[in-house]
């Protein structure tokens, strides 16, 4: 018989993003998994971009990790940093 996966653990790591080792935190950035704590399957998040973004969700390129931008709700400022795409081709 099959899972019916009706438990789940998520994990979320939260990256403080500096320009250099031990230096100012200038953004945020969330990375989230979640499995089935009964069987231990990883799901993934589909409908994403792979890649890593500062103004939008992304995802590892096997999808089991949503990459999210984060800022304080007190923060107006928000600075970007450099992000990526990975394409997928034929």
């Amino acid at each position: 018989m099959s899972c019916q996966h009706e438990d789940f653990e998520a994990r979320v790591y939260v990256n403080r993003l500096t320009r250099d080792e031990g230096g100012e935190v200038y953004a945020y950035h969330a990375d989230i998994r979640v499995k089935c704590a009964q069987c231990g399957e990883a799901f993934t998040f589909p409908g994403f971009a792979n890649g890593i973004s500062s103004h939008e969700a992304r995802v590892s390129i096997d999808r089991q990790v949503l990459g999210v931008p984060l800022k304080p709700a007190s923060q107006d400022h928000f600075e970007f940093f450099p992000g990526f795409d990975v394409k997928q081709t034929a």
